[in-house]
């Protein structure tokens, strides 16, 4: 295997799992399926006017986020208790008002969206808020696994409920930390108390849904998030093309001018996700604290879809086009989740610091993907470092596959499972086949050949 072909495929291993198998008559339902979902999802959903006042109203909360402190030793959380230290602080969850003021602020002009953004940016100096921040991550866990042992939770939500893990924050904490951990919190209390009530039907999940699925969706824009429907799309295309996911080290192929422009259009999207820094020379990289800034963001989003998701399972029959519009999300919505997976796993690989080194390797040496101008004997490339040598990929990804007994693969399933449950509230049955246990088309089935063969090159079998 080439120099650097390690690093690309476990990068984008989550991603082409979800997507590779999806041949032209998938792509032709996707994009019929969209319709005219581009644009910005707030307006379609026909929310009020905001106003400067309400952008104002959420800079305010997380710049001074409201606290409680803990006065027993346990706490409850949605329709669990929860075992804490007496005189613990945490960051109460996102009020009503707060959340609709975030809607309001994101569905208004430039100038007021800005101002929330702009805001979500700035660092985080006071310790007690970043101590409050983390006990409050740390509560979210720890109710995850208090429904993982709660009787009146279904099986089927245990069972992705054990795969959620909510990082904390060690590194650049900014005010979009505390909020995401505000909406986190609001988010994990929703879950536990649909999960754990008594005769719950699956009107109580939709309902439940609908209330946390706007949360995603108002998460996944605080990261700037420039994805669209026509970007997802082109993303298919460009993923189930003749040249997607053999061509990355070596010259692309003439029929590459084929999907030149769809894929030059992820490109663009993807790094237009990232706060970018240039040098006089053209030259492209970027900070770890913008770094820091975009993971956590795809991170938020992606701990939120997978809470929002978790209940999908125990739903018995298949929602009908009212309930599915309650939900009311799009199907733009399942890609900020895909990168953050994609980025989990590759910071298991690599540490933060060892990852920023090799993005901006990267960025360094792919202006056009950047800038997204590639074109037909373009090529991938990265410097001759010891980080993107073979040997040291090689070790590391054995490492990452070795450890916690295998629970890369696992995790992987349950991004599969993820969209499965996504497919059932956003999506078609046309789509079921891929998700099937097992069968040519099942993505479960590609997860194992995948992990086999990236086992095997990692093991010099």
């Amino acid at each position: 295997m080439k120099r650097g072909k390690g690093l690309i495929v476990l990068a984008l291993i989550v991603a082409m799992v979800c997507f590779t198998s999806c041949s032209g008559d998938i792509r032709k339902t996707f994009s019929n399926m969209m319709g005219g979902l581009s644009g910005n999802i707030y307006e379609q959903m026909n929310l009020a006017t905001p106003s400067t006042a309400a952008a104002a109203s959420v800079v305010a909360s997380v710049s001074t986020p409201a606290t409680t402190t803990t006065t027993g030793d346990t706490t409850t959380v949605g329709g669990v208790s929860v075992t804490v230290t007496a005189g613990t602080t945490l960051v109460a969850g996102a009020s009503e008002e707060t959340i609709n003021n975030l809607s309001e602020a994101l569905n208004s002009n430039d100038t007021s969206a800005n101002q929330v953004k702009a805001a979500l940016k700035k660092s985080v100096t006071e310790e007690a808020t970043k101590t409050a921040v983390n006990n409050t991550r740390t509560l979210a866990n720890d109710a995850l696994t208090a429904l993982e042992s709660n009787a009146a939770v279904p099986a089927a939500v245990k069972e992705v409920l054990k795969t959620i893990t909510i990082p904390t924050i060690t590194e650049n904490m900014t005010q979009n930390d505390v909020l995401q951990t505000q909406l986190l919190r609001s988010m994990v209390e929703t879950v536990a108390t649909v999960a754990t009530k008594d005769g719950k039907t699956d009107a109580d999940y939709v309902e439940a849904l609908g209330k946390v699925s706007a949360i995603v969706q108002m998460s996944g824009s605080l990261g700037g998030s420039i994805i669209t429907a026509d970007t997802i799309s082109s993303l298919l295309a460009a993923a189930t093309s003749s040249s997607g996911g053999k061509s990355v080290l070596e010259p692309l192929p003439d029929d590459f001018s084929k999907y030149a422009e769809m894929t030059n259009s992820i490109c663009k999207s993807l790094f237009g996700l990232m706060k970018l820094d240039k040098d006089a020379e053209g030259n492209y990289s970027i900070t770890q604290a913008n770094w820091d800034l975009f993971v956590n963001n795809l991170y938020g989003t992606k701990n939120m879809m997978e809470l929002a998701l978790s209940t999908v399972p125990a739903i018995e029959k298949d929602l009908n086009v009212t309930q599915k519009k309650s939900i009311n999300f799009a199907l733009t919505d399942i890609v900020p989740y895909i990168l953050g997976s994609v980025i989990y796993e590759s910071q298991q690989i690599y540490s933060s610091t060892d990852t920023l080194a090799v993005v901006n390797d990267f960025l360094k040496n792919n202006k056009k993907v950047v800038e997204g101008t590639l074109a037909v004997g373009d090529q991938i490339k990265f410097s001759d470092t010891d980080l993107t040598s073979e040997t040291t990929m090689k070790t590391k990804v054995k490492t990452y596959l070795d450890k916690d007994s295998g629970k890369a693969k696992e995790r992987w399933t349950a991004v599969v499972t993820t969209v499965k449950s996504f497919n059932r509230v956003a999506g078609s049955s046309e789509f079921d086949k891929y998700f099937a246990k097992s069968g040519d088309d099942s993505l479960y089935s590609k997860i194992d050949d995948m992990y086999t063969k990236l086992s095997d090159w990692a093991n010099d079998k």
